[in-house]
């Protein structure tokens, strides 16, 4: 009988390649992914009672954009002026803190981005981990 494809010719169990590849077909633990929406809320959080930073803004602004990073690469649900118009009311927020107005979100954009992410959580709730690592290597190379 000829060798079965994902598995070591020494033994019967799976090959390391194939149990990750197995693994990155799962969306990823329920404890990490709580603890990265934890992030996000909380910054969400500091934002809303005027007592953000510009981390807080740093880190919603990576969570639109691994968002649109795996909307893309998935279900094509969020549409682009969506998540240009979060960027515009972080990047609003970035420069009225820079120039020292304060670190936080007018009501309105703190109710955008928090709908974003509910819509994230569930990204991460059900996304394969291999979509999100590949979003988070497209974060990591932009300018």
């Amino acid at each position: 009988m000829g060798r079965r494809l994902g598995y070591s010719p020494r033994c019967a169990q799976p090959s390391r390649q194939a149990r990750l590849n197995r693994t990155l077909l799962l969306p990823m633990p329920r404890s990490v992914a709580d603890e990265v929406s934890l992030q996000h809320h909380t910054a969400l959080a500091a934002l809303r009672m005027k007592q953000g930073s510009e981390y807080s803004l740093t880190a919603l602004m990576q969570m639109i954009v691994v968002t649109a990073f795996v909307d893309e690469a998935s279900h094509h649900e969020l549409r682009v002026d969506a998540l240009r118009r979060a960027e515009k009311m972080i990047n609003t927020a970035l420069e009225r803190g820079r120039t020292g107005g304060g670190w936080y979100l007018e009501p309105e954009a703190t109710e955008y981005v928090a709908a974003l992410i509910c819509y994230h959580d569930d990204q991460l709730c059900h996304t394969p981990l291999k979509v999100l690592a590949k979003a988070l290597e497209r974060l990591e190379n932009l300018p």
